[in-house]
């Protein structure tokens, strides 16, 4: 019936012209198998072509330019991360190619014997460089687990200072995008595997050096940091100089290799330190 739709007819069949339905012919059966040649070249042509990423070079990584990248990265715009290459964080999509300093300076050594003092004389040498202390994050953690007694006399002892550790020092390194000092005493064998082994197994090139010193030079300098009538001094010192009669026989291990005389002048100790570094800082180039 024209002009009309019936209750078997779709829901699109509105027109009121007549409808007239044709059958598939049986002299030329519809293909089976791979599409033609031609077909192939067709659905080639429709597709979006990128430019190939160009890959880091095998061996050292080009020096840097002065100016540095911006100091955020747009995860956004970031479709992976390759840190295979040990001097440079890959950050591609089509056509880029960002090379990263990854390397991590970490200081290390007993209680008083001059790391932090190294950190910035070597952060004035590295304008580049920021300088970084984990030990905020334990003073952290302490104020926190004393109401609800938790408490431990050293904060190191919390795993998840460790975990802690590791999480924001790569966080905050690829936040940045730039080279870190870490002065941080961290002798338990087993708490530097976790956290300068973990650091590593992230793809970042960890430098490490542990100062020495005589334990009488250091027990000096633990002395003569605060004046006696300071609030707290005492037990400050007592403290350290627990830690310095616990951490001594690590001194001897191998795993914190590399070692340097923190008896030095600081000018000496400084060029000692550089000198293992694998590329003349910017300002010595």
């Amino acid at each position: 019936m024209h002009g009309s739709v019936s209750a078997r007819s779709p829901p699109w069949a509105t027109t009121s012209e007549p409808r007239t339905w044709s059958t598939p012919s049986t002299t030329s059966p519809p293909r089976r198998g791979p599409p033609s040649r031609s077909a192939a070249t067709s659905d080639r042509s429709l597709r979006v072509q990128h430019p190939p990423v160009p890959q880091p070079p095998v061996g050292r990584v080009p020096r840097l330019p002065t100016a540095c990248p911006p100091a955020r990265l747009e995860r956004e715009h970031m479709h992976g991360v390759d840190v295979r290459h040990p001097h440079a964080l890959r950050f591609t999509r089509p056509g880029v190619l960002a090379h990263w300093p990854t390397m991590l300076v970490w200081i290390n050594g007993t209680f008083g014997v001059g790391k932090t003092t190294l950190a910035a004389h070597l952060a004035e040498r590295w304008p580049d460089a920021v300088v970084v202390d984990p030990e905020h994050v334990g003073t952290m953690l302490m104020e926190w687990s004393k109401p609800h007694g938790l408490g431990v006399a050293d904060f190191q002892d919390f795993s998840l200072w460790r975990e802690l550790v590791v999480i924001a020092l790569a966080g905050f390194h690829a936040e940045l995008g730039r080279p870190m000092i870490v002065p941080m005493t961290v002798l338990d064998p087993a708490y530097f595997e976790q956290i300068v082994g973990g650091l590593r197994a992230r793809g970042i090139d960890v430098h490490h050096f542990c100062l020495t010193a005589p334990p009488d030079e250091v027990t000096r300098r633990l002395v003569s940091r605060r004046e006696p009538g300071h609030e707290g001094h005492g037990d400050l010192l007592h403290w350290a100089l627990e830690r310095l009669a616990r951490y001594t026989p690590a001194l001897s291990d191998p795993r914190f290799e590399t070692f340097l005389d923190a008896t030095l002048p600081h000018d000496k100790l400084l060029a000692a330190l550089l000198a293992h570094l694998p590329e003349p800082l910017p300002s010595d180039a």
